[in-house]
């Protein structure tokens, strides 16, 4: 290795360095020019400092989200970010829910649960919980934002149904003349559009209500497009959206967020169905009802946030969620079955006291899920509740009296080594009851 020779003009160098605010010079030589990179405030880490182009001092303004680690209380945006989460010591001391989000043609509509909410279910139960924040569009449109591929096959149909004639108006975002409605009830509007790409579909409810979908398994978006499911990347929804229609977003695999505002009251079947590249739902406050296969088959869904009033869960809606890692029941649940079919990622699932009855096939094949606990309060177990979940090493069952067993395919496929764990004095009682006693080398009773 050569080693550089010491230059007689040292000092006039080290004169020249401390001058050169964006440059290292030394002996005449540059060895770093940052002259030519823009440094702005607002692409600086806030606190750290540095020298913008003309060697002015500045001091960063950028807010780096830092990295947040689930607990027990978890608070989502809807795009599956974690914003905060709290232990249930933070929620025992909190005066309030962590800030709203903001983000540009959104309004923050808070959390899908209220603190004292929150406190009063999770503390009755002592439950983990997911969180959500809930949007409406700053202007009060719903808009599709859509990408045409091929002007070969550019023509596309608008499903929609509005309560109120002439209510509803639609921008189709690239020049055309504004289209409004006509007539109550089902209607589909086709567009063609001229040229390939990127495009935002606005619509303004004047007056009424409006149901986007044919409410059957056609999406809201259909018609002579290139794989109509590619077409449709995200949906933001505004004002007048009060029911998600059958099929609205079904097949729309390149959708990747939606925000629901807390106006929506029900979610017809299928409505999600098949949305492969879907990551987080964020459930409105008000949902009253889902339909069946709401969110089947949409494979990457990793999070889902239900809202405090969500009383059940039946029909297969997340059937074939394969990624679902997080779906913390809320505590008034009262009916479930199939939910959670073929959800291989759940990690867990907490059973809440409100529930007495357990349905067909809620947790089959849910592969990663390796304890459960079986509060007192149910009194029926449907046949293959936990079939297929062959890595659950410990079953907690409260109730004193065995619940009544449909079959003896609710635990089947279950593992060598798994421990049901009943009652104190209620260890005969299991090993005898109808369907029970095939599991009877399974079990023991629970430690005191």
């Amino acid at each position: 290795m050569t080693k550089r020779s010491k230059s007689p003009t040292s000092s006039m160098a080290l004169e020249q360095a401390e001058k050169a605010c964006s440059k290292v010079i030394y002996a005449g030589e540059t060895l770093i020019d940052l002259t030519a990179d823009t440094v702005s405030a607002e692409h600086l880490e806030e606190g750290y400092t540095a020298h913008d182009r003309a060697g002015n001092s500045i001091v960063g303004t950028l807010q780096v989200p830092k990295s947040v680690q689930p607990k027990d209380i978890n608070f989502y945006d809807y795009d599956g970010t974690l914003i905060d989460s709290w232990t249930f010591d933070d929620l025992y001391h909190a005066s309030d829910l962590p800030p709203n989000p903001s983000h540009d043609g959104l309004t923050a509509q808070g959390w899908n649960w209220t603190l004292l909410n929150l406190k009063m279910k999770v503390y009755t139960q002592r439950l983990k919980m997911n969180v959500g924040q809930m949007y409406v569009t700053s202007d009060g449109k719903t808009r599709a934002y859509i990408t045409i591929y091929d002007t070969a096959r550019s023509s596309i149909i608008v499903h929609c149904q509005s309560t109120v004639s002439g209510g509803v108006t639609i921008d189709w975002g690239d020049g055309s003349e504004v289209q409004t409605t006509s007539g109550t009830g089902y209607a589909a509007y086709p567009h063609t559009y001229a040229q390939a790409g990127d495009y935002v579909i606005s619509f303004t409810v004047n007056s009424g209500e409006l149901m986007l979908g044919s409410n059957v398994t056609e999406p809201f978006v259909s018609g002579n497009v290139t794989g109509y499911g590619n077409t449709v990347k995200e949906l933001r929804l505004g004002t007048g959206i009060t029911t998600i229609g059958g099929g609205m977003c079904y097949n729309c695999y390149s959708l990747t967020s939606i925000t629901i505002p807390n106006t929506v009251t029900s979610m017809m079947n299928m409505a999600f169905s098949a949305c492969y590249s879907l990551a987080c739902v964020v459930l409105p406050s008000n949902l009253e009802s889902i339909s069946p296969n709401a969110f089947s088959n949409c494979s990457s869904l990793t999070v889902v946030s239900f809202p405090d009033g969500l009383s059940a869960l039946n029909s297969q809606i997340f059937n074939g969620c394969y990624r679902l890692k997080s779906a913390p029941l809320p505590p008034g649940i009262t009916s479930l079955q199939q939910a959670f079919m073929n959800c291989y990622s759940l990690l867990e699932s907490q059973i809440p006291s409100s529930l007495s009855f357990i349905g067909i096939g809620t947790y089959n094949n849910c592969y990663s899920l390796s304890a459960m606990t079986i509060p007192a309060t149910v009194q029926t177990l449907a046949p293959s509740v936990f079939s297929g979940c062959r890595f659950i090493k410990e079953y907690h069952l409260k109730k004193a009296t065995p619940p009544t067993m449909a079959n003896t395919s609710v635990f089947s496929g279950i593992a060598d080594d798994c421990i049901m764990y009943v009652p104190k004095g209620s260890l005969q009682a299991y090993q005898t009851a109808t369907n029970w006693s095939v599991y009877a080398d399974y079990m023991q009773e629970e430690a005191e």
